[in-house]
This record gives C-alpha cells, structure tokens and sequence, in this order.
C-alpha cells in the first residue's frame, strides 16, 4: 500500500487524490507517487468484539517502488453468511482506499471449530473484482509469522497489523474447562502476540509500523458467563499499552479498539429485526437476585412476558439447569429494529483505517466505537488499583442516521472523540449500552428533523381538458343537467369543481419522497400506506387554466402504535405568486409506530362529529365499475386502484376506490343541495377515510345544516359502512332550504302519503311481512337528485324515514316521486318500469320479487 504522509491536516491520500486545496481532503491509503514517504500493504486480523468470530485477515498495502512504508496486516474477515462483517468491511476499505490486502481467514466457527478457505477466497474476489490488490491466507493466528510472510511474499513489505481474529466460549465461571479457557486465549490474546511479533522486527528497521487489537466491552466491564472471554480482551488492552510504550521510539502506534458490531459471532443470537414475536434465549443465573442484561436487551421497551424454560442456549445449554438458575424468555419490543440494524461494521472501519494512518497521533488509547460513535476509554492512574475505567463523551461521527461515516469525518470529530474533560465512568456495558441508544436517537432526531424542514416543489400546468377529467372521475355526468357546467367548457358558468385543488397537493406528494424520509433508513411499504384525512382550504377561485406551483413539508409525525400518522401542509400558488389554496394531508403508514412519538398535534386540522339528529339532506348516487380508472388520469397513479395484484398485497380482495374520489363525489352533493351548486360557494372542506369503496358500490351522502358548516358523512349502501366520517365542508353562504321532518330539504313529497299507507299495512300484518326478511330503503328523486329516503325492515317489521338505523341494506330502490306514486297506484308496470330505467335496484333482485305481494296489496288503496 502506498500512502503520502503529511501533515495532521493535510489530504490523507491513498490514490493519488492530493490536492492542496483542502485541509480535510479525502484518506487515502494507496497515495499518488510522490518523493513524500508513503503508507504500504495492510494486514488486518479477523474480526472480533463480543459480536465478531472473524477468522484473520490481511489487507496489505501497494507493492511499488516508491514506497516507503510497506503492507499494513489486517486479520479476519468474513463473508460466508453476511455481508455486515468487521474484518471483511475493514478490508474493504482499505483496499477502497487504494491498499493490497492479505485477507487471512481460517474459516472456523464461533466456537473455534472447522476451517474452510471460502470465507478469505471471496473477500479476496471481491476486492479483486472491483481492481484491487488481495491475497489470501487461511493460516491461524497462532501461526502469525506465516500471514505475515505472507504479506512479504506478495507486497514486499509490512505497516500495519490489525488483529482482529476472535472465537466465543462462553461458560459460567465454575463451568469452563481448560480447553475454553485455551482456546479462546489461544486465539484472542497468544494470536495477537504471535503476529504482531512476526511483525515487528520489519516496523522496527522501518522506523514505522501501526498496531490494532481488538477488545471488547466484556472485558472493559466485565459480562456474566464471558470470564474467559473478558479476560482475554482486558489482556489484549494491556499488550496494546505495553507495546506502546515500546514502539514509540520506532515510530510505532498501537491502540485497541472496542467494536459493537453485527457480526457471525451474533447472527443467531439476535435476530435482524426483533419484534414483540420474536423470543430470544437470554441467559441468566438468579441466586438471590436478578442479574443485569447487556446491550442487546437495551431496547426502548423491554418485557412482554416472561416464562421459564426447562433448557437454555447457554454454552453446553446445560450448564445453568444443572446450576440450579433458570432460564425465561423475554418479548422484546424493539426500537423497529434500529438498535440492532445500526450496528454496522462499516460504521466502524473508518475509525480504524484513520487509527492506522500516519498522520494520526493516537497510541497507547482504547477506543470504542459503534453505529457512527466513537469514544475514548481510560483507566485513571490514581485509580488502577480500584479498576476506575473512565470514558469520554465521545463524538457522533455523522449527525444523521442516514448518513455513512469516511476517515475524514473521524479525523474532523478527532479532538471531540479523544476529549476527557467530561469523562465519565460507566459502571456496567447496560450503561454503556444505553448511552449508545441515546446516540442512535440523537442521529434518528437529527435525520426526522430533516425531513420535516424538507420543501418539495411541483409544478402543474392545467387547462379545461384537466377540468373536465377531474369533472368525470368524481361523478359528474350529463344525467344531471347541473353537472354540465363541470364538463363542458362553452357553458356559459364553465367552471372547475373546488376539490380539483386537492389535486396538485397529491401529485407534489407523489413527486417527492418527503414522506418516505420521515423514517431515515427505512422503506415504507406503499401496499400499507393508507390515505387517512384530507383538509382542503380554498384561498383564491380557481382559474380554469393555467399554471400552479405547489410547496408540501411535513409538519409532523404522530405515533399511533398500530401505524405512523404523517402530517403534511401544501400551498398552492397561482402563475403570479397568489396563495390560492392550502392543503393538509394526513397518510397513515400501517406497521410505522411504536417509536414512542405523540399521539396528537396543535398542527392537525381536527374533525367534526355530525349532530346527533336525523341528516337534514341526504343524496345517493351510484359509482360506476370505471370509477377508479378514470379518476386516477387526474394524477393519483397508485396502482392499488386498478392493479389486482397489489390490491391483493394490500389486503384488499379488488382495486379499491380512490378517497378522494368519494370525497369529490360527497362535494358535488353538497354544492348541489346547500350551495345551488355554485363552486365560489365553497371554502373548506374536511374528512377522515375510516373505509375504502369499491367501484361500482352506491354512495349514500348524509348532510346536517348547521349555519355555514355543513356537516356531512358519506356511507355504502351495500355494506352500510361508513367510508368518510367526521367531515364538513365550509360554505360561505347558504341557498334558503325548507326543513321538511328533518329529513329532506325540498319540498313535501307526494310519496309521503304511500309510505304512511305503506306503514299501516305492515303494522297489520307484521307476521306476513316479516317473512320476506330483507331490509329495504327507497330514495325518491326530485329532478335527479334523492330528496327523500324511506326505510323498509321487514326483519322488524317497521317502515321509517331516513337510512337504515342499523345493520345493512339487502335492497336499495330509486325512483323518481311521480314515478313511485303511479307504480303504486298501478299505473305504471314494475317490469316496464325497471326496463325504461324508472325502477333502479341495486341489492338482492329476489327480495324484490317478495315484496311484490305487499306492495300489489298497498296498490289497491
């Protein structure tokens, strides 16, 4: 590996990247040829923390004649599993910064059994692949003189040796026999010794050489059943201290480094993404007490249950039955998997490569590092004697968690992450644990508050074509002659429908990813996101062309347990700047909560439940089976709408109506009956989507008047589901309207006096009636529009005016009021009716047939 040396602040170069234009420029581990001294191979040793079970590795640096200082030795890498491994992310970048690398790997298990050649061979491939130098070497660390000739042999030279080569043995004390105290000192701490010595003499007569051991937070604090283990890593601390203090007049730095990384050693112990479903072993002795639990219990809420187990995963999974102990599971709730997912090796390796530079000045230091952390540790000298391990407040080396860590942020937070002046001890690794969760929710806070700072801009041209689209995919049809103003645009009144204005509010947001990075680092699932409020404000009248800008931000994001409420405002300018609406949509992400956020927000634009009383108005209208094919070319392309197969992903058995489809459809009801269907009427509207629609399904608006506000909510006649709930829409005046029972807003009907009849007859004869079983509701029409609605239960035996109080509707009739007087007067044939389009039923055709006898009976009155 070829690398110049410069100054602390100078570029770190390691491919010929030197400029002299910058005090930070990127580190670089290969350097450009220069007459400057130079970094050579590395060589880095397996991977360990309480996570690793890297075998070794070594990355060694460019064999040239210009360089000065030869390979760097970096032991253990791993890539059989996972590509979330220390040593194989340690030789990676390395080699990414311009190094050759031995990759020595003996490819054992965790437990330091087996061997294979794979592992090394395929990190080795893969730096290869991407036109780097590697080598491989499948010797063990105890046979450190021959991965270190190995090196030679390839690259000329020696630098650097990172050990990092580790196995696990855990017992409890009085259960560890020889062979796990041997074999895990073996490998951690005589493995260390045996190729750092290999070494040594090539950083002597170079006058340069740079050392890593790896330790762990087991042997810094010590963890229940590790003996052997934390022995072996406060062992490797103190060879680290010692050589040191040797090499210093050699030009040699040696530091131990103390990962928390996912690695092989942890693959089955916690699983990628713990939930409340996943159970994991956790092992514990309870003599009198209970016994403390380390980092990977550390999670925002801890215990769903626990039960005890007649067996353990403990060393032997005999050892704490036969001690008498038990064993319990734990239900984690996770932090959505964060805590674990975070631990990434490739947070770690810049601290490592910047240890390994030469314009680094750290010997003799224990750093710990972790998921873009990183802290020194440092035991007092007054204080040895009482084991007084103190640790500094350390440095986030990115601010959010989204973003990656290079040696250059490490060398830039440098001062901050060696700084002992707050120093604090630490009495366990739960507390040490738990500082790293708070670092992990300061990284998450910071990426959150970027995202709701985030301002997304779109642009939507429009014309009378867009209007008249917009027009047709919310109902608007030339059945209704009130509708035509909507549709054509010679129409003397030619105008836009106010909720057309929701539109370029959507598209912004289908534009941008603002939603998608209010959770950094993860994916949201588009099948479980779930349109669940809308508020529309209307500023200035709409154009009926021209051009539009949007800006959407999120102003918020509210834990709802279940799923994540996302608040997001959009204003909607005109071509010459004006304000002309403001919108507020709230998404509902399904599986996104539990991060323990609100529940509520001064922001959100609130709901308003409809007075308690019989609807004032009430219209019904039909969806057609193209309905969601034809709103979605207004610019909502969800394919949960039109494509069978994510409609089935989302759980739902055909594409499902768009909201604000429905929503357009209960706005042109309410325009038509309360505002004499005059668009400058409108100013506000406001509704939660508590159900989807299915194409094709009846639409039932109930109204309550109320001064300007009129209260509204829209439900399904086939199912009786309410599908948009605690809405309104906000009038800046009234048409006059005569209050007729508290049901209709026209004038008194004609059939009114059927249904009384009608009323009669089934109270007189409730044992017949009640044999068709079905409930029935009529919507009487005046001029195209439901002026009445009348409700037939049969299964009660009752006949009411309004919907259906309870339970669902098995048959829905629609007539005209003349028309519905002369079928019941005989006048007009049923079967003829039906035909010409007089008689619409939607529901069970057969009961209809039932009620024919009652209803021949009525029409001899």
């Amino acid at each position: 590996m070829v690398a110049t040396r410069h100054s602390p602040n100078s570029p770190i170069t390691v491919n010929g990247n030197d400029t002299t234009q910058s005090q930070h420029s990127p580190i670089n581990v290969n350097g450009s040829d220069t007459t400057q001294s130079q970094l050579g191979p590395i060589s880095v040793n397996g991977s360990d923390t309480t996570q690793s079970q890297h075998s070794p590795i070594i990355v060694n640096g460019s064999d040239t004649t210009q360089s000065q200082h030869g390979p760097i030795s970096v032991n253990g890498s791993d890539t059989t599993q996972s590509q979330h491994r220390l040593g194989r992310a340690y030789a990676l970048l390395f080699a990414e910064r311009g190094a050759s690398v031995v990759v020595n790997d003996l490819g054992g298990g965790r437990h330091g059994d087996g061997s294979s050649t794979k592992a090394a061979d395929i990190v080795v491939q893969e730096i290869r692949s991407k036109g780097g130098k590697a080598a491989a070497n499948y010797n063990s660390v105890e046979d450190g003189d021959k991965i270190i000739q190995t090196a030679l042999d390839n690259f000329g030279r020696i630098d650097v040796v990172v050990n990092n080569a580790g196995i696990l043995r855990d017992r409890s004390f009085a259960r560890i026999s020889n062979t796990d105290w041997d074999l895990i000192h073996q490998v951690h701490l005589k493995g260390t010794f045996k190729t750092t010595q290999a070494a040594w003499p090539h950083f002597r007569k170079q006058n340069y050489g740079r050392v890593i051991v790896t330790s762990s937070n087991s042997g810094l604090y010590g963890n229940f059943g590790q003996a052997n283990y934390a022995a072996a890593k406060i062992g490797v601390v103190g060879l680290s201290s010692t050589l040191a203090i040797e090499g210093r007049k050699n030009n040699i730095h040696c530091n131990a480094i103390v990962p928390t990384a996912a690695s092989r050693m942890t693959e089955d112990i916690l699983p990628p993404e713990p939930t409340s479903h996943n159970y994991n072993p956790v092992r514990s002795e309870r003599p009198r007490r209970e016994e403390e639990f380390g980092f990977p219990l550390l999670f925002r809420r801890w215990f769903s249950f626990c039960m005890p187990l007649r067996s353990n995963r403990f060393g032997d999974y005999n050892d704490i039955k036969r001690g008498g102990g038990s064993l319990f599971l734990v239900g984690l709730s996770a932090v959505n998997g964060d805590f674990f997912a975070e631990l990434k090796p490739e947070l770690i390796a810049p601290v490592v490569v910047w240890l390994c530079h030469e314009s680094c000045p750290e010997t003799g230091s224990i750093i710990e590092a972790a998921a873009g952390w990183a802290g020194k540790s440092k035991v007092l000298d007054f204080a040895w004697s009482l084991g007084y391990l103190v640790r500094s407040q350390g440095s986030l080396l990115r601010s959010k968690i989204t973003d990656n860590v290079t040696p250059e942020d490490v060398r830039e937070h440098w001062g901050t992450v060696t700084d002992m002046s707050n120093a604090k001890h630490y009495p366990s690794i739960a507390d040490v644990s738990a500082t790293l969760t708070v670092a992990l929710e300061e990284m998450k806070a910071n990426a959150q508050s970027d995202s709701l700072s985030k301002v997304a801009t779109h642009s939507l041209s429009y014309d009378k074509r867009d209007i008249i689209l917009y027009s047709l995919g919310v109902g608007a049809s030339l059945d209704n002659p009130e509708d035509l103003k909507y549709l054509y645009e010679g129409h003397e009144a030619f105008s836009a429908l106010p909720t057309f204005l929701i539109i370029p509010a959507i598209t912004t947001l289908l534009g941008a990813n603002i939603i998608g990075d209010v959770f950094p680092g993860k994916d949201i699932d588009l099948t479980k996101m779930l349109h669940g409020e809308q508020y529309l404000e209307v500023i200035r009248p709409l154009e009926t062309s021209g051009e539009l800008v949007s800006k959407a931000r999120v102003v918020d994001v509210l834990d709802k347990g279940s799923g994540a409420a996302i608040l997001v405002d959009v204003d909607t300018f005109d071509e010459n700047g004006n304000r002309v609406a403001y919108n507020q949509v709230t998404t509902f992400a399904i599986g996104m909560g539990g991060f323990g956020g609100k529940r509520t927000s001064d922001k959100a634009v609130d709901i308003a439940n409809a007075p308690a009383r019989a609807p004032d108005a009430t219209v019904t209208e039909k969806t057609s089976l193209n309905q969601a094919a034809v709103y979605r070319l207004s610019g909502d392309w969800n394919p949960l709408h039109i494509d069978q197969d994510m409609a089935t992903l989302g759980g739902y058995r055909r594409p499902i109506l768009h909201g604000l489809c429905t929503l357009g459809f209960s706005a042109r009801h309410i325009l038509q009956r309360f505002a004499n269907n005059d668009p400058s009427k409108f100013k506000a509207i406001k509704a939660r989507f508590p159900k989807p629609v299915l194409p094709g399904q009846t639409l039932q608006t109930n109204m309550w008047h109320e001064g300007s506000r009129i209260h509204f909510e829209t439900k399904v006649l086939e199912s009786g589901y309410t599908v948009i709930g605690g809405a309104y829409v906000d009038l800046t005046e009234t048409v006059p309207f005569l209050r007729t029972n508290n049901v209709s807003a026209t004038e008194t009907l004609k059939s009114e006096a059927v249904f009384d009849a009608l009323k009669k007859r089934i109270e007189a004869n409730l044992e017949k009636v009640k044999k068709i079983n079905g409930v029935f509701q009529y919507n009487i029409t005046v001029g195209g529009n439901t002026a009445g609605s009348w409700t037939i239960d049969l299964k009660k035996g009752v006949l009411y005016k309004g919907p259906v109080k309870e339970g669902k509707v098995d048959c829905t009739l629609t007539m005209s009021d003349p028309d519905f007087v002369d079928l019941f007067a005989g006048k007009l044939n049923p079967q003829m009716a039906f035909m010409q389009g007089k008689l619409k039923v939607a529901g069970n055709l057969m009961l209809v047939q039932k009620l024919s006898g009652l209803m021949k009976e009525q029409s001899k009155l």
